[in-house]
């Protein structure tokens, strides 16, 4: 064979060449976020355990942020639905400054639970543009990142920021969490600690999320950053009327649905509906108001809403002394998960 023939054939072999180690390295990316643990920094991640090891203690779940986290009580919600002949027995998801494509994460990753036969998903409404760009550069922000998550924060930012600049500027940190995400990069301790079944330490441990079904009360925990934010709060007070009452007021107000990514919800709604459970949205008793999901709601787009942001239909949640730093202490997770079973009962007969 003369060198002009055999010429040609080794561009090709370097072609192919390159191409397995393309694949190679796509296929050990890909190994290594599977063996990478769930977040040591998130406080939903033992929750989760909980849910595997005990997949039919469980045929409901509440799933938010830190208001759905500090407000339902399952044990006391079973009990009063028990009374009335109702069988429920629910688990609390919530965890603090999720964002709505951390709160679709974690959805789908319970979903997948074998053995997890849910009835009822109690769901945060989501409005698709709280981002959690707080919570960015750590492994529960990682975690997240997926290639259908990392795309629904790209389309939100085109819809919210008309200028290049901004969409880069907002946008990059999530391309750059969803490479680290699929290539385990600084993941190497926490995969080796795993593989050789060493335990992580987290925000919750095992006893404190089966004492009480994935709640906990914020006056209960006792640190330091807690107390420091019980202060904070209580030096609101003399204002804290007027803050309740712009909740009322923002409720109202009128909310453009035009740019709301409708995609998403559907899919999530026929996500939970396709694992045999009935969605339902909440809005829990925040600090904020939640116009979108009233306009949400009115136009049909969910299809159950259960809200309890407004102080004026429940005033007695919205008393300072049922408030620890704007969530809901005991005694006002207490008065909530009362009025929640008695609501949902109202629902569903």
């Amino acid at each position: 064979m003369s060198l002009d023939e055999s010429a040609p054939a080794r561009p090709g072999r370097r072609t192919v060449e390159f191409g397995a180690f393309l694949t190679g390295l796509l296929i050990v990316a890909l190994s290594g976020r599977a063996l990478t643990p769930w977040p040591d920094d998130f406080a939903v991640t033992p929750k989760v355990q909980y849910l595997r090891e005990h997949p039919d203690d469980v045929n409901a779940v509440f799933i938010g942020r830190s208001h759905v986290f500090r407000s339902f009580i399952p044990e006391l919600i079973d009990g009063q639905l028990a009374a009335a002949g109702f069988d429920l027995r629910t688990f609390n998801l919530g965890g603090p400054g999720m964002s709505d494509m951390e709160i679709d994460h974690v959805l789908r990753t319970v979903l997948a639970i074998d053995g997890l036969d849910l009835d009822y998903v109690f769901i945060e409404a989501p409005d698709w543009i709280r981002f959690a760009n707080a919570n960015l550069s750590t492994n529960r922000a990682v975690n997240w990142h997926t290639l259908r998550q990392t795309g629904r924060v790209i389309r939100a930012v085109f819809r919210r920021y008309p200028s290049w600049i901004e969409r880069a500027d907002v946008g990059w940190p999530h391309v750059e969490h969803l490479w680290l995400r699929f290539t385990g990069y600084g993941q190497g301790k926490r995969i080796a600690a795993s593989l050789l079944g060493w335990p992580e330490e987290q925000p919750l441990t095992h006893e404190d999320v089966e004492r009480e079904r994935g709640y906990q009360a914020p006056d209960e925990v006792g640190t330091v950053e807690m107390e420091k934010r019980r202060a904070a709060f209580v030096r609101t007070e003399p204002n804290y009327r007027e803050s309740v009452a712009s909740i009322s007021t923002g409720n109202r107000e009128p909310h453009d649905l035009d740019d709301y990514d409708f995609a998403a919800l559907e899919q999530q709604i026929e996500l939970i509906r396709a694992a045999g459970a009935r969605p339902i949205y909440v809005v829990p008793p925040g600090m904020d108001p939640a116009a979108y999901a009233y306009a949400l709601d009115e136009a049909g787009h969910l299809p159950d809403l259960m809200p309890f942001n407004d102080p004026d239909l429940h005033p007695r949640l919205y008393r300072f002394g049922r408030r620890f730093d704007g969530h809901l202490n005991r005694l006002g997770a207490e008065d909530f998960s009362r009025l929640f079973a008695s609501k949902f009962l109202d629902l569903v007969n």
